[in-house]
């Protein structure tokens, strides 16, 4: 058994946080094909982006589109530049 501490963020504010950091219009509920009444959650620690990651960044960064699925990597580069603390994420869905 394991004792974890989460930072817990509902859906609509990481949605805006990445709104704010990257300047594009984000849904992670779409992206990542979440549903209402549910939680996931996210381990991150500053490491660097994969190289096939770091052109997932690149290109959303540029164009403002990603394929699903891939929202964790926006979070890593988040963490990477100390817009987020490093730790465990729990992210909310309810609407």
């Amino acid at each position: 058994m394991q004792k974890k501490t989460y930072i817990e963020m509902e859906y609509h504010e990481l949605d805006e946080l990445i709104q704010r950091t990257f300047g594009h219009r984000y849904e992670v509920v779409a992206f990542e094909e979440w549903n209402n009444d549910s939680s996931h959650s996210w381990t991150f620690k500053v490491e660097k982006l994969s190289e096939y990651d770091q052109k997932t960044l690149d290109e959303f960064i540029i164009s403002g589109k990603i394929k699903n699925w891939r929202t964790y990597v926006l979070v890593q580069h988040m963490v990477n530049t100390g817009v987020l603390e490093p730790g465990n994420y729990l992210i909310e869905i309810s609407w």
